[in-house]
């Protein structure tokens, strides 16, 4: 007879999920490597500088970089180079935690003669999978955590919404190489000890929590607070704290084992840059990222369209509900799991770069989700009880596992649906449920206006300028389309002269109109072609939209594109202008027929 059948039921059923969904991609058998990529090759790359290479010189790289081309940025420029030796941006815990699947990695590539070099398909199948069950593994930990205080069926529903429901499924099925899924393992586990270490205090339970711990700080070093869930779980209040005092006090070796267990494993960060660059601590992420505790990005963090926790996964709102239950009948956990919660929530909305460069959702909440899960039972063990409610409940957490497994497959779909870096309200609403979109509705992952159509349908004709009259501007030719003069943008000619145009000043919309010619395609976002509108009193900005011309059109062809922009209220203003900027590409794009036209709001 299984015991908690409910929630091993739909946890075998969830592991399924996260085991077969890496088969819809196949991302090991992209010609590019995609599996051991970006930050996941910055994590990985001391194991095969450290058993292929020189830790310090990683010459390796040259050779890596040119033949997989993993790190989507130059290697030895984001990595800072100290006493001629090459400081790796992040820390190393990651990497050692994957030196099991390296060892596999290098075992296959030996017997199926593959290069032995990290990043060979072998390397890039174990480290993939590695991730994978580990982080369904803590899946199976936060189960037990769970059934510790909750029914199985409360149980069975985080389990299903942690699963399915969140970005933990996109970084375990997708992204599980880098730290995130190991750090909700590593939680998890850390939560597990913590309990069975106060019910029965021991020596190896003492050691594997400083070890867990000192792991969870190697991998993020932020993360330290996972030291407040140890010496804070099931305080209450002052009299608990007080015999959790007098707990320490009793049990002082136990304490120095675990002090010395996670200095253990710390102090290898602390090594490696005491050798490579001289220093016991190095930042070494640079001048432009860094924390500003000062001035958190809270709200963007948790709401805004372009990276917000709550507007991508939704979900963990049943877990900010739980807080109250949680409190009413288990406020031996709420104290700490809230403790941390806002902790945390500060430290990783600190970031300056708070959106963490290209993720879905806010990737850097994952691990938490570990201890989040203790108020999500809370609240499913609340509602479950009451009829009404319940089946609310379970619609929504339904809408919310088809919204989650909506976007994710918007993340990796051919179309490249969900922007990973940029998003905007209009887009976000543009491509809400959707599996297939216009081309030209990516132009809204920067543009945020979009005019109404009852007011396109009343545009008139402003300014036209078909530019077949010789001009003075160096991005003008007429030699290249027979009697059709253009405007052009490459490597040499960067920025088109700005076309003025007055205006009245009166509110309302505008758009300018243009036809586009790219020969070939800008592939890197950043170098993309931009078509900025802009909006000024007597030369002085007063607002500006722009966007990516390459998101929206195909080589080879000549392209209708559009831009718009709605006037601000209460604001004075008596020019448009329109520029084309190759933000500092190399492709060529040429431009026709500009047409600028206006409705006045009413």
């Amino acid at each position: 007879m299984i015991q908690h059948r409910q929630s091993f039921i739909t946890l075998i059923l969830c592991t399924a999920v996260l085991l077969l969904s890496p088969f819809l991609l196949k991302k090991w058998n992209n010609p590019y490597n995609s599996v051991i990529m970006y930050d996941a090759a910055g994590y990985y790359i001391y194991l095969p500088a450290f058993f292929y290479d020189d830790l310090g010189k990683i010459d390796i790289a040259e050779d890596i970089i040119r033949e997989y081309n993993p790190f989507g940025c130059d290697f030895y420029a984001t990595n800072q180079q100290v006493n001629e030796n090459h400081i790796i941006k992040y820390t190393s815990g990651v990497a050692i935690l994957e030196l099991p699947a390296f060892a596999a990695g290098h075992l296959a590539a030996k017997i199926w003669n593959y290069p032995t070099d990290g990043f060979s398909k072998p390397y890039q199948i174990a480290v993939n999978f590695w991730g994978i069950v580990f982080g369904i593994a803590g899946l199976w930990i936060t189960r037990k955590n769970l059934l510790r205080y909750f029914s199985d069926t409360a149980t069975a529903f985080t389990l299903l919404a942690l699963s399915l429901a969140t970005n933990l499924y996109l970084y375990i099925s997708f992204g599980a190489v880098v730290t995130h899924t190991y750090l909700f393992t590593l939680y998890a586990l850390l939560i597990s000890l913590t309990i069975d270490f106060y019910k029965k205090p021991d020596v190896a339970k003492s050691i594997a929590l400083g070890l867990t711990a000192g792991f969870i700080t190697l991998v993020r070093p932020t993360d330290i607070i996972c030291v407040l869930l140890i010496f804070c779980w099931n305080l209450s209040n002052i009299s608990t704290f007080k015999n959790r005092i007098r707990f320490w006090a009793i049990h002082q070796k136990l304490f120095i084992l675990f002090g010395i267990s996670a200095f253990l494993i710390g102090s290898i960060q602390l090594i490696y840059w005491k050798i490579y660059s001289g220093n016991w601590i190095f930042w070494s992420y640079g001048a432009h990222e860094f924390f500003d505790f000062l001035h958190p990005h809270l709200i963007n963090g948790l709401f805004s369209y372009k990276k917000g926790w709550l507007i991508y996964t939704p979900v963990m709102i049943f877990s900010l509900l739980g807080f109250y239950p949680l409190y009413r009948k288990f406020g031996h956990l709420f104290l700490v799991v809230f403790l941390f919660f806002i902790i945390n929530t500060y430290i990783v909305f600190s970031w300056n770069e708070w959106w963490y460069g290209g993720s879905f959702s806010q990737r850097a909440m994952i691990q938490s989700y570990a201890v989040l899960a203790f108020p999500m039972t809370a609240f499913f063990s609340s509602v479950l009880t009451r009829k009404t409610w319940k089946y609310l409940t379970i619609l929504l957490l339904a809408f919310f596992i088809w919204l989650n497994l909506t976007m994710t497959y918007q993340c990796y779909s051919k179309e490249g649906i969900m922007e990973n870096y940029m998003m905007s309200k209009t887009y976000f609403w543009k491509i809400f449920g959707k599996t297939h979109i216009s081309q030209k509705d990516k132009k809204y992952i920067e543009l945020e206006e979009e005019i109404p159509q009852r007011y396109t349908e009343k545009m008139q004709t402003i300014y036209k300028d078909s530019f077949d009259q010789q001009r003075i501007d160096s991005c003008f030719t007429n030699d290249v389309f027979p009697d059709n003069g253009v405007l052009f943008i490459n490597k040499d000619c960067q920025r088109t002269q700005e076309i003025t145009v007055p205006i009245s000043g009166h509110a309302g919309y505008y758009q300018a109109m243009l036809r586009v010619f790219a020969p070939e395609m800008e592939w890197d976002t950043w170098k993309q072609a931009q078509i900025i509108l802009t909006l000024k009193q007597n030369g002085i900005v007063v607002k500006s939209n722009y966007y990516r011309i390459y998101r929206i059109i195909d080589t080879g062809k000549w392209e209708d594109i559009s831009i718009e922009l709605i006037t601000p209220e209460q604001t004075a203003f008596n020019e448009l202008s329109i520029q084309l900027w190759n933000a500092d590409g190399n492709k060529t794009l040429y431009a026709d027929n500009l047409n600028i036209r206006f409705a006045a709001k009413k």
